[in-house]
């Protein structure tokens, strides 16, 4: 059962990170342009505008992304629940999997939109 509780916590883990940056540069992007931590590319760091844009608009996809997956991995963790510990770590494993990928389609989405907006 610790292990459970283990894979539960890693996989609950990375939808939390999302949602929490998200959250983040929804409501306030980092204040200089090409900050380590924030969202690079080469459209995002053209100027202020498309700066803020860029993390106004990945903030609310990864606040609402993070903010659904959470209860999603927690209940496909719950149907793993007293099983083998391989049942347990796989689940484990598909949930961060799909997290991540939600991460990279958010950056994708957001890259999408700044070209659509900024050209």
């Amino acid at each position: 059962m610790e292990f459970w509780w283990f894979i539960l916590g890693v996989a609950v883990f990375v939808p939390a990170v999302m949602a929490g940056f998200g959250l983040k540069f929804f409501l306030k992007a980092p204040e200089e342009v090409g900050f380590p931590i924030g969202f690079n590319t080469k459209r995002s760091v053209r100027n202020e505008e498309t700066w803020k844009y860029a993390h106004r608009t990945l903030g609310k996809i990864w606040t609402v992304l993070g903010g659904i997956m959470i209860p999603v991995t927690a209940a496909a963790m719950y149907t793993a629940r007293g099983k083998d510990m391989d049942t347990v770590g796989s689940t484990g494993a598909v949930m961060i999997v799909i997290s991540a990928a939600l991460m990279a389609c958010g950056y994708a989405l957001t890259e999408y939109l700044l070209k659509k907006k900024f050209g």
